[in-house]
């Protein structure tokens, strides 16, 4: 049975992991936003990307959320 202290590092750990990701996800659209690749994308597919990047990056936080609402302690 893990203590307070070990549970509480596992979060902490896991809230890093889950930011990472986001950044990552960030990061590689900025790059593909400076990347040749975008130029040669006509405007809608640019647009479906970028819907594509936002829906992404809202279930990212929004399972964040979740995951770390359902944890929380009652008081």
């Amino acid at each position: 049975m893990q203590n307070s202290t070990d549970t509480d590092l596992q979060a902490i750990q896991n809230l890093a992991r889950e930011a990472d990701t986001i950044t990552h996800l960030d990061e590689l659209f900025c790059g593909y936003l400076l990347s040749p690749a975008c130029e040669d994308h006509e405007p809608s597919q640019r647009a479906n990307i970028f819907e594509t990047y936002i829906s992404l990056r809202d279930f990212l936080s929004r399972l964040t959320s979740t995951k770390h609402k359902a944890k929380a302690p009652a008081i």
